[in-house]
């Protein structure tokens, strides 16, 4: 239980299998393609891609997090059938790397107002 623990609180990456081979739950549609993935993996098969577990997120509950400033922010949207209607936050990514000597960033709720404020300093240099 503490290794999955650690796997939630450290996860950046999903790998997306295109093949059903690669499901290990075929029974369960909303992660029957999905692993995680190590953010310093590399898809070793054609048939896998990486991306952000944030993108593929589907709800029904909202999500505010932080700590991955090199894919910056990070928004995604409730579906909606009202083109008109204004789109509801579904998942925010709010590391804009203030450390790294960019911008914070903060949501206002319940209106979902970004903030931003431009950092002071680089605190420290960002790896590549």
């Amino acid at each position: 239980k503490e290794d999955n623990f650690q796997a939630m609180i450290t996860m950046r990456n999903v790998q997306k299998h295109t093949s059903p081979l690669h499901s290990k739950h075929q029974n369960h549609p909303h992660d029957s393609h999905y692993t995680v993935t190590n953010q310093n993996e590399q898809a070793e098969n054609k048939n896998i891609s990486i991306m952000s577990w944030a993108s593929q997120w589907k709800g029904p509950q909202r999500v505010i997090f932080g700590h991955d400033a090199k894919r910056g922010l990070q928004l995604y949207y409730f579906p909606s059938s009202n083109k008109k209607e204004k789109k509801d936050i579904m998942v925010a990514g709010l590391d804009t790397g203030a450390c790294y000597g960019k911008k914070l960033t903060g949501i206002m709720l319940p209106s979902q107002t970004l903030v931003h404020v431009p950092s002071q300093k680089i605190y420290c240099s960002i790896d590549k």
